[in-house]
C-alpha cells in the first residue's frame, strides 16, 4: 500500500515539475502538433523515450528536454516504431492462431480484423515499458525479443500499481479523445497536445517504477544518444 502511495506522489510530482519549466508550453505544443503526423511523429517518440530513460536512471523529477537533438530523437523513434510494429504483428498472429484453433477460422470482415489490430496494440502497450527497458539497457533492438529476459523483467516489474498505472493512462488517454475529439477545428490538435503531455508524464512514472524495481545502475542504461 505504501508503494502505491509513493508512485501516486511521483505521478503528481511529474505533473507539477512539467509546469515548472519556463518553456513548458512551447515544448509540449511542438510535440503535440508533431504527434499526429506519420513518420514525423518518430521525433515525439524519441523525445518521450528520453524522459523514460531519465526515469529509469532515477531522475527525481520530470525534466523536459530541449527540442534540439532532432536527429537523435528521430533515430530512436524509428527503432521504437520498428520494435512496436514487430511486436504488434507477432501478437496479432498469436491471436489469429488462437481464434483459428478454438473457432475453426477467422472471419474476414473488417470489424474482426480491426478488433484484432486494436487488441494487439493494447496488449503490446501494456508490456511496452518493460520491452523498451530492454532496448535502453542493451542499446540494441534485438534485446527486446529475447523471451527469457523479457519474461524475467515482467515478473520483477508487474505489480498492482503497474496495472493501475496502465489503466489510468489508457482511461485518461481515451477520455481526452472521446470528450474533445469531436470539437470542430481545434478538437484533434487539442487531443494530440493533451495526449502528448500524458505520454511524457507517464513515461517518467513508468521509467521510475521499473528502474526502482530492477535496481539497474545508471551506467547500464543509455538514451542511445552516443
Amino acid at each position: 500500500m505504501e508503494e502505491n502511495k509513493n508512485f501516486a506522489a511521483i505521478l503528481v510530482a511529474a505533473v507539477r515539475s512539467t509546469f515548472q519549466d519556463p518553456n513548458w508550453l512551447k515544448k509540449i505544443l511542438i510535440g503535440g502538433l508533431l504527434s499526429p503526423l506519420p513518420v514525423v511523429n518518430f521525433l515525439t517518440w524519441g523525445y518521450a523515450y528520453r524522459i523514460f530513460v531519465n526515469g529509469l536512471n532515477g531522475a527525481p523529477e520530470l525534466l523536459l528536454p530541449e527540442w534540439r537533438d532532432w536527429r537523435v530523437f528521430f533515430r530512436v523513434g524509428f527503432w521504437i516504431f520498428l520494435i512496436t510494429l514487430v511486436y504488434v504483428v507477432l501478437i496479432a498472429f498469436g491471436v489469429i492462431a488462437i481464434i483459428s484453433l478454438t473457432q475453426g477460422g477467422v472471419s474476414g470482415d473488417l470489424q474482426t480484423w480491426t478488433l484484432i489490430a486494436l487488441g494487439s496494440v493494447a496488449v503490446f502497450n501494456t508490456v511496452s515499458p518493460v520491452v523498451f527497458t530492454r532496448f535502453a539497457e542493451e542499446g540494441r533492438a534485438w534485446a527486446c525479443f529475447e523471451p527469457d529476459a523479457v519474461l524475467r523483467d515482467l515478473r520483477k516489474v508487474v505489480r498492482l500499481d503497474y496495472v493501475q498505472l496502465c489503466f489510468l493512462f489508457y482511461g485518461i488517454w481515451f477520455m481526452a479523445l472521446i470528450v474533445l475529439g469531436g470539437l470542430p477545428v481545434i478538437g484533434i490538435p487539442l487531443v494530440s497536445i493533451i495526449q502528448f503531455f500524458l505520454t511524457l508524464v507517464f513515461s517518467h512514472v513508468f521509467g521510475t517504477l521499473i528502474g526502482n524495481r530492477k535496481h539497474a545502475p545508471p551506467s547500464t542504461i543509455t538514451s542511445l544518444d552516443e
